[in-house]
């Protein structure tokens, strides 16, 4: 891997600008990664609620455990249909390393598949069992544990594909594609982040969930009470692995990243709204004693699921900056690698298909919200 180290692009040509592929690519891979951090966050909560009800014998924690199982498929269904179309907007814009990178972990990531299957029907069975009120956690920890391992593994391949460095030298080691860089310190920073983001946005969404009055009053305070602490917890370790990612990009990076004028106001934006998420999360800490519906959370209602989706667009935004100059800096600039091959007529027809799927999809998660939730079934403990 001597030279210039980026297998060559292909020659057909793009069938869009740059700028109209990363824009689809940010949007609906911020959305993408809002749904995986309150899939894992929504997991660990749900099992954590059951254990502790059938300790104690809180209802109402027993409760928002199953009713949170209840909707682990909806949002597994959703988490992977809005992750497809970014994936393949990455391999496009950025074939020449991440399939290099790809390849070198191969066994690992074909593994997702099989992963993304068995962590499927895990949530189905424990769908199943929470609809019948039988012990369920079990089935949510095993979920959560191979979502983690799935992130990681993401984690690992989206990082490696910035290091072409160490590319030939990993090859050479390994070339069945079974090894992992354990090397690369900066692999478990940004796991780190994303799983922290877990705990921050499904604090948010169970803010969410609890405002409405359709909520018994015992649930909305737990869901707010529960739902503050964790926006709490997961914005203290998102902070402070946000300062270890930043420690540890490539060197000149970090200055380049302050010097760009999107990333940079990227950034701000996320104080921004890491601070808003905050806000929201300590309002509805300080809603839950009373656990009575009114203006303040009509108000949370909306900024909750807001807040969340904006500060998972704008973390995408600073990402792709990261990429694009850690990329620039080895040889490989995203937005002078290609021809432009127009083809307007497919992409309006993509175009319109988004819009009208994130239009239902918005429309079935407001529905979800005013409708009133389903009654417990008798215990069968």
């Amino acid at each position: 891997m001597q030279g210039f180290p980026f297998p060559a692009v292909d020659g057909i040509g793009l069938p869009a600008p740059v700028w109209l592929f990363k824009l689809l690519h940010i949007a609906l891979l911020g959305l993408h990664f809002a749904l995986v951090q309150f899939m894992l966050g929504a997991l660990c909560c749900a099992a954590l609620w059951e254990l502790r009800g059938r300790r104690s014998g809180n209802q109402a924690l027993l409760s928002g455990s199953r009713q949170l199982g209840r909707m682990m498929p909806t949002v597994m269904t959703f988490l992977i249909n809005l992750g497809v179309p970014p994936l393949l907007f990455a391999q496009v814009l950025y074939g020449s390393a991440i399939y290099v990178s790809s390849i070198l972990i191969g066994a690992w990531w074909i593994s997702v598949i099989g992963l993304l299957l068995v962590m499927y029907a895990l949530i189905y069975w424990g769908q199943a069992r929470a609809g019948e009120a039988r012990p369920w956690a079990g089935f949510a920890g095993l979920a959560l544990l191979l979502g983690l391992v799935i992130a990681a593994i993401y984690s690992t391949n989206m990082t490696l594909m910035l290091r072409p460095d160490v590319w030939g030298e990993m090859y050479r080691q390994n070339a069945t594609g079974t090894a992992l860089p354990f090397g690369d310190s900066s692999i478990w920073p940004r796991w780190a982040f994303m799983l922290c983001g877990g705990l921050l946005t499904a604090g948010l969404g169970l803010i969410m969930l609890g405002a409405p009055t359709l909520r018994s009053g015992a649930l909305r305070q737990v869901m707010l009470r529960e739902g503050g602490l964790l926006v709490l917890l997961g914005a203290v370790g998102q902070c402070g692995f946000a300062l270890l990612v930043m420690r540890n990009l490539q060197e000149g990076v970090a200055a380049d990243l302050r010097g760009h004028t999107l990333s940079a106001l990227g950034m701000v934006l996320w104080l921004v709204l890491w601070a808003a998420a905050v806000v929201v999360g300590l309002l509805g800490y300080a809603s839950a004693p009373k656990g009575a519906a009114g203006v303040r959370l009509k108000h949370l209602q909306i900024a909750a699921p807001a807040v969340a989706a904006l500060l998972s667009i704008v973390m995408a935004t600073v990402r792709d900056g990261i990429r694009d100059l850690t990329l620039k800096r080895a040889g490989f600039d995203v937005w002078t690698a290609f021809d432009l091959a127009p083809n307007w007529g497919i992409l309006g027809i993509f175009l319109v298909l988004v819009v009208v799927a994130l239009v239902i999809v918005g429309g079935l998660v407001v529905l979800a919200l005013k409708t009133r939730p389903i009654e417990e079934a008798p215990s069968h403990e």
